[in-house]
Protein backbone atom coordinates (compact mmCIF):
# COMPACT_ATOMS: atom_id res chain seq x y z
CA UNK A 1 0.00 0.00 0.00
CA UNK A 2 1.26 3.78 -0.71
CA UNK A 3 0.21 6.76 0.54
CA UNK A 4 0.92 10.01 -0.02
CA UNK A 5 -0.54 12.75 2.13
CA UNK A 6 0.12 16.75 1.22
CA UNK A 7 -0.92 19.40 3.47
CA UNK A 8 0.25 22.24 5.61
CA UNK A 9 3.69 21.92 7.59
CA UNK A 10 2.02 21.53 10.65
CA UNK A 11 -0.16 18.69 9.67
CA UNK A 12 2.77 17.04 7.60
CA UNK A 13 5.08 17.09 10.89
CA UNK A 14 2.86 16.01 12.89
CA UNK A 15 2.21 12.70 10.76
CA UNK A 16 5.97 12.05 10.53
CA UNK A 17 6.31 12.62 14.28
CA UNK A 18 4.23 9.71 14.51
CA UNK A 19 4.34 7.50 11.06
CA UNK A 20 5.91 4.77 13.22
CA UNK A 21 2.67 4.76 15.12
CA UNK A 22 0.54 4.68 11.83
CA UNK A 23 2.47 1.98 10.43
CA UNK A 24 2.29 -0.16 13.42
CA UNK A 25 -1.80 0.65 13.35
CA UNK A 26 -1.88 -0.05 9.84
CA UNK A 27 0.23 -3.34 10.26
CA UNK A 28 -2.42 -4.61 12.97
CA UNK A 29 -5.43 -4.22 10.71
CA UNK A 30 -3.41 -6.46 8.15
CA UNK A 31 -1.85 -4.14 6.61
CA UNK A 32 1.94 -4.73 5.83
CA UNK A 33 5.04 -2.53 4.08
CA UNK A 34 3.00 0.37 3.68
CA UNK A 35 4.98 3.41 2.20
CA UNK A 36 4.07 6.57 3.55
CA UNK A 37 4.96 9.82 1.99
CA UNK A 38 4.13 13.23 3.12
CA UNK A 39 4.46 16.77 1.22
CA UNK A 40 3.72 20.25 2.69
CA UNK A 41 1.68 22.13 -0.07
CA UNK A 42 4.92 23.95 -1.34
CA UNK A 43 6.02 20.77 -2.78
CA UNK A 44 2.85 19.63 -3.70
CA UNK A 45 2.16 23.00 -5.59
CA UNK A 46 5.16 23.29 -8.00
CA UNK A 47 4.61 19.10 -8.69
CA UNK A 48 0.98 20.39 -9.90
CA UNK A 49 2.31 23.06 -11.51
CA UNK A 50 5.01 21.35 -13.73
CA UNK A 51 2.35 19.03 -15.01
CA UNK A 52 0.18 21.90 -15.77
CA UNK A 53 3.01 23.29 -18.26
CA UNK A 54 3.88 20.21 -19.39
CA UNK A 55 -0.03 19.54 -20.31
CA UNK A 56 -0.27 22.82 -21.51
CA UNK A 57 3.29 22.28 -24.09
CA UNK A 58 1.76 18.85 -25.61
CA UNK A 59 -1.88 20.70 -25.96
CA UNK A 60 0.00 23.46 -27.73
CA UNK A 61 2.19 20.80 -29.99
CA UNK A 62 -1.09 18.87 -30.55
CA UNK A 63 -2.79 21.92 -32.27
CA UNK A 64 0.39 22.62 -34.02
CA UNK A 65 0.08 19.12 -35.65
CA UNK A 66 -3.51 19.48 -36.33
CA UNK A 67 -2.58 23.17 -37.96
CA UNK A 68 0.01 21.73 -40.32
CA UNK A 69 -2.33 19.41 -41.39
CA UNK A 70 -5.10 21.98 -42.01
CA UNK A 71 -2.84 24.05 -43.96
CA UNK A 72 -1.80 20.82 -46.22
CA UNK A 73 -5.01 19.90 -47.03
CA UNK A 74 -6.14 19.24 -50.83
CA UNK A 75 -8.89 21.75 -51.26
CA UNK A 76 -11.30 19.99 -53.67
CA UNK A 77 -12.86 22.30 -56.53
CA UNK A 78 -15.54 20.25 -57.25
CA UNK A 79 -18.22 17.15 -55.33
CA UNK A 80 -20.20 14.61 -56.86
CA UNK A 81 -22.86 12.56 -54.57
CA UNK A 82 -24.49 9.89 -56.75
CA UNK A 83 -28.06 8.76 -55.33
CA UNK A 84 -29.27 5.29 -56.62
CA UNK A 85 -33.41 5.44 -57.54
CA UNK A 86 -34.63 2.16 -57.07
CA UNK A 87 -38.32 1.60 -58.00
Amino acid sequence: MHINVSSNNVAINTLVMNANELKLQLANSGINNATLNFNNDSQSNNSQQQQNRQNERQAEQEYTYFDNEEASEEVLSSLEIVVPQYG
